[in-house]
């Protein structure tokens, strides 16, 4: 009875997580919109530590039960494909604010892990190598 107690707990700390992801996503892309770009900033990156701590209990379940399955294995599978893509896409928007905020090293930073996340990402490697020209044309004004 105690492991069916802290599986349904499991499940509705999880479920939790997704609606604050999903929600803090949305107030994100609405902020973005209306070109607050700080604040979409801000929960972009409430996203990303969601995700993170989603990613965090999903492999502390895993361990713990030893994939008793081979559906279970799949949905895990599905789980950390869509991780990486909420991820992506996170990292990928708060580049995009970051860069309207000349936040450059910022977007440069985020847009690198775009790429460790997704190597197939042509538009994050163009975005980065943008901003890493920005970076270097402003640092050679101040040099002068």
């Amino acid at each position: 009875d105690i492991e069916l107690e802290t599986d349904s707990q499991l499940k509705s700390n999880k479920s939790n997580i997704i609606t604050l992801m999903n929600t803090y996503m949305h107030i994100g892309f609405c902020y973005r919109k209306l070109e607050k770009y700080q604040d979409a900033v801000f929960h972009y990156s409430k996203v990303i530590t969601l995700v993170e701590s989603y990613k965090n209990s999903n492999s502390n379940s895993k361990n713990s039960k030893n994939s008793k399955n081979n559906s279970k294995n799949s949905n895990n599978k599905i789980l950390q494909i869509t991780n990486v893509n909420m991820s992506s896409k996170m990292y990928n928007n708060r580049a995009y604010c970051h860069a309207k905020l000349n936040n450059f090293q910022d977007a440069v930073n985020d847009y690198t892990i775009v790429i460790e996340l997704d190597v197939c990402n042509s538009h994050a490697y163009h975005n980065r190598g943008m901003y890493i020209v920005c970076i270097m044309c402003i640092c050679s004004v101040y040099s002068m």
